[in-house]
This record gives structure tokens, C-alpha cells and sequence, in this order.
């Protein structure tokens, strides 16, 4: 039995995409070069020697051309063609190029073919027809759902709370919302409200990744110290990270509770942060740190995202325990395939199958988004091969398992949003 081949046949739903929209990726989309590394890989690159600064002025210069852009990262796409982000490169450049061995030649001579993708209707199609997507959850960076998909059902939008969870509270932070503005706690209630009045409708989820600025934990805040902390932050004077947590906590708590009265689960990025250099606020991002939020409000339904990694022990143990919580495995597989094999495995033998899903690409392009797909698909069928091994799952069983985790715990857990 190959069982990546029937993992192939079976539908995966995305819940983790920062996909550009359609007019971008046909107006300004990647050429073939930005296709194949300006993804996660950039990371490895970084740090695998190659400066920050040059990287980026490769990806996006247009004095070069592809050749001499291509010379530029060689010597570090030697280092890291075997880390999970490598290998996901080498699915693009297989998948969408039919590129075997990255070169200059190579990647000069899929130019017109990358052409050839960006036009009207291939960013949905690459989706379906090359990773067999059934549908996309995409993390938005603007506070307004984008109408263009609204009656697809293909794309679906994540309800943007960054700024308000961060504490990055300014006066027409929520203008289209509350024209009068932020001035004080009550009319930050007042637009926070009236944000999801207008938008929660056409929303899938929220989506709080607050631990790129700040430490996951929550405590309960009060509003006498929340209104000081607010107004230095709104007059830009004196501001300490204790005033963006307790705003951003404030924040946090309401979301929460507009969530569960607009039937939204809760979507918070967990573990490792992204980027290329150091681990600021890396210690900050554990699991752990949100057990007082999802106790104290049993009725929110908390997806804690990228397994947690490095802090995955924890987040199965929470997952297995607590009944409103669920795992995203989004990212994961790139980040490290090995821990995500194993944690898959730890997941499955230790909390409640529906708890598990197991995709999310968490790239900007839609070849990306397709590859990373595949990718996991590819690891997944290991896993579950290592499974039937050992005499655990029957190969019946394991596909069951794999059509729950790929497309059916989605489908069950992320309903039409419906306010109560």
C-alpha cells in the first residue's frame, strides 16, 4: 500500500494561510526566483551564514537578473536543502517547475511558466489542483473581510485582533468602526464591539498572535490600572511594556468574550516565532502561559497553533486535558518534521482524535501553500505507515484517521459563524 499516494487522494482543508489576494499575486506576484525561497527557508539561509540585508536585496532587486540572484544563495541553499523548509523549496521547484536540481538553468528556464501561473484564476486553481485543497482559512492584515471572496466558500478570512492584543492601542485604530475615535476605555469597548457587529458575520475564526510583542500570559486585568496604562499609550508618554500587557490583556479578554457570543473559535499562535535572527520573547510563547485565559472561559473554543514547538510536550498535555482546547499543526511539518512526526503520533494516542488539525501552509503564494501541502501529506504517510508497522492501525484505520485530521475535524469544529 502507498499510502502518501492515498493521502494525495484525500482533500485537505488549510487553516493557516497568509495568502496575498488575487489581484496582488497576478499585478505583483513572485517571479520564479521569489517563488521558490521567499518563504520560511529564508530563515535557514540566515542561519546558515548568508546576511540578512543580502537576502533580501536578492529576493527583491531588480538590477540582477535570475542567474546572478540564484549565485547569491547557492552556497547557502547547499546547507539547508535537507531541513524542512529545504525540502519544501524542492516541492515547489518539482511541482511547479518540474525542476529536479535547482540551478541558474533551471530557474531561468521556468520564468515564462511562473508567467504563466500569475494570471486570473491560478492562485485558486494552483490550490486545488496541485495540493488537492479544499478550502483556505487565510490570517487577513487588515481589520475589513475582504468581500472578493465572500461567496466562494473556498476562502475564508480569520477576524484580525493583533493590534488590540498587542496593546498597540491608537486613536483611529478602529476608525471605520468608531469615527469618534479612542480616547479612553469606554469608547475602546465601544469600537472593539462594534468591529465585530460589522465583521464577525463573514469571519471563520479570531486570530491573536500576540507573542511576537509580548509575553503569552494572560491575568485578568483591572480596569482602573487598564484606563492609566491606555492613556499613556494613547498620548505616547511614559509607556512600559506593563502598560502594552495590561491593555493588550484587556483586549484579549474582550475578543474572547465577543468570540464566544459570535460562535468564533480562537485561534492563538503558540512556540516559535518567525523570522531569521535571535529568540526575543522566545521564553515567552509557551502553551503554558494561556492556562488562566482558557479555564476562565470554558465556553471559548482555543486553537493553539504550530504544535507549540519547541514547547510541544506541553501543549499535548494541555490538548489531552482540557476540553476546550484543540491543536493546529499549521507550520509545523516545515519548521521540523521529525518533532511533528513524533508529536502526531503523542497526539494521537493521548487526546481525543477530533482535537487534531493537521494543516496549515502559512505562506504568502499559492505554489508555496500547494507544496507545503504535499509535504505534509508526505510526512503524515510515514507516520501512519510506522503505525500500521507495529501493528497499531490497520490500513483502513489509518486512512480514516487521516481523512478526521486532514479534512473532517475542520469541517466539524469550524461552522457557518452564527451569533447568539
Amino acid at each position: 500500500m502507498d499510502v502518501f499516494e492515498r493521502l494525495m487522494h484525500i482533500p485537505v482543508i488549510d487553516t493557516h494561510e497568509h495568502l496575498r489576494s488575487e489581484d496582488e499575486y497576478v499585478s505583483d506576484g513572485p517571479d520564479v526566483l521569489q517563488d521558490l525561497f521567499a518563504n520560511y527557508v529564508r530563515a535557514d539561509l540566515v542561519s546558515a551564514g548568508m546576511e540578512e540585508d543580502v537576502l533580501n536585496n536578492t529576493l527583491n532587486t531588480k538590477d540582477l537578473d535570475l542567474r546572478e540572484r540564484w549565485e547569491r544563495i547557492s552556497p547557502y541553499w547547499i546547507q539547508v536543502k535537507e531541513t524542512g523548509y529545504g525540502r519544501a523549496v524542492r516541492r515547489i521547484a518539482k511541482m511547479a517547475y518540474g525542476i529536479d536540481e535547482i540551478s541558474g538553468d533551471s530557474i531561468e528556464g521556468a520564468q515564462q511558466l511562473n508567467n504563466n501561473y500569475r494570471q486570473p484564476g491560478m492562485r485558486k486553481r494552483i490550490l486545488i489542483e496541485k495540493g488537492n485543497i479544499s478550502a483556505v482559512h487565510i490570517n487577513h492584515d487588515s481589520l475589513h473581510i475582504p468581500q472578493d471572496d465572500a461567496s466562494d466558500k473556498f476562502f475564508f478570512y480569520d477576524l484580525r485582533c493583533y493590534e488590540l492584543t498587542c496593546g498597540k492601542i491608537h486613536t483611529n485604530l478602529l476608525h471605520d468602526f468608531s469615527p469618534a475615535g479612542i480616547s479612553d476605555l469606554v469608547s475602546l469597548d465601544r469600537a472593539i464591539e462594534a468591529y465585530f457587529e460589522s465583521e464577525a458575520a463573514g469571519a471563520i475564526a479570531i486570530k491573536m498572535q500576540y507573542a511576537y510583542e509580548r509575553n503569552l500570559r494572560w491575568e485578568e486585568p483591572e480596569d482602573v490600572d487598564v484606563e492609566i496604562s491606555l492613556q499613556r499609550i494613547l498620548l505616547q508618554k511614559d509607556v512600559s511594556e506593563i502598560d502594552f500587557s495590561a491593555v493588550g490583556n484587556w483586549c484579549v479578554q474582550k475578543c474572547v468574550e465577543l468570540a464566544i457570543r459570535y460562535n468564533l473559535p480562537v485561534k492563538i499562535h503558540t512556540g516559535y516565532l518567525a523570522g531569521a535572527a535571535g529568540f526575543k520573547y522566545h521564553s515567552h510563547t509557551s502553551p503554558l502561559l494561556l492556562l488562566d485565559l482558557i479555564q476562565t472561559f470554558p465556553k471559548a473554543h482555543f486553537v493553539l497553533f504550530h504544535l507549540g514547538y519547541p514547547y510541544q510536550n506541553e501543549l499535548i498535555a494541555i490538548t489531552k486535558r482540557l476540553p476546550n482546547v484543540f491543536v493546529d499543526m499549521c507550520w509545523a511539518w516545515a519548521i521540523d518534521p521529525i518533532m511533528s512526526q513524533n508529536s502526531f503520533r503523542a497526539l494521537l494516542h493521548s487526546a481525543p482524535l477530533k482535537k487534531i488539525f493537521v494543516f496549515g501552509g502559512d505562506t504568502a503564494w499559492p505554489n508555496a501553500a500547494a507544496a507545503y501541502a504535499v509535504e505534509m501529506r508526505s510526512w503524515l504517510s510515514k507516520v501512519l505507515e510506522k503505525e500500521n508497522a507495529e501493528g497499531l492501525l490497520t490500513e483502513d484505520e489509518l486512512i480514516k484517521i487521516a481523512r478526521r485530521v486532514m479534512n473532517e475535524n475542520q469541517n466539524s469544529f469550524y461552522k457557518k459563524p452564527v451569533k447568539e
